[in-house]
């Protein structure tokens, strides 16, 4: 199973995230658009992991005490590859939520779990292999930023159904 961990947003701004997307795409040869439901803020990404492990995974997410107050979800970024890249917005945060994506990371590796090593960077994925017609920096003022509470992680399970990429929740945990 392809499991991640993850911060939810509300539907709200699930929607505004998806018509910044579209925004991204007019101003583009090739884009492909994440799925609305799919808008998320990965804390750890774990890979393959067997299913026999998923309640030791809960058990991690059930110790994790913390709260976050706010995010702010602002300018584009964009993660070059080779002639396409991939275009997020970027989470300004504070440091509760790097507090809770260190005592993540630390508690699953102590627990034998393998976590991507990339430094943490939240961001929100947007679109994946676009080519863009047109610079980042002159569709940067057409899309919308916002705020958002954040109250609870979830483990998702990442799969490809039909060729549609899904992540799908497979347990939540209240934050504090």
């Amino acid at each position: 199973m392809r499991l991640f961990i993850a911060l939810e947003l509300s539907k709200e701004n699930k929607n505004i995230l998806k018509n910044n997307a579209d925004i991204i795409s007019t101003y583009s040869s090739k884009a492909k658009i994440s799925r609305e439901e799919n808008f998320h803020i990965t804390l750890a990404f774990l890979g393959e992991v067997d299913e026999a492990k998923i309640s030791s995974l809960k058990s991690i997410m059930d110790n994790l005490n913390f709260h976050i107050n706010n995010i702010s979800v602002t300018s584009l970024i964009s993660f070059n590859r080779g002639p396409e890249c991939l275009i997020s917005q970027k989470v300004v945060y504070e440091k509760e939520l790097i507090l809770l994506r260190n005592a993540l990371v630390k508690s699953l590796i102590s627990n034998g779990f393998m976590v991507d090593s990339k430094p943490f960077r939240p961001h929100i994925t947007l679109t994946r292999e676009t080519i863009l017609n047109t610079p980042l920096s002159l569709i940067e003022n057409k899309i919308t930023h916002f705020n958002d509470k954040i109250d609870h992680t979830t483990l998702f399970l990442s799969e490809r159904i039909n060729g549609v990429l899904t992540y799908t929740p497979l347990y939540s945990k209240k934050l504090l």
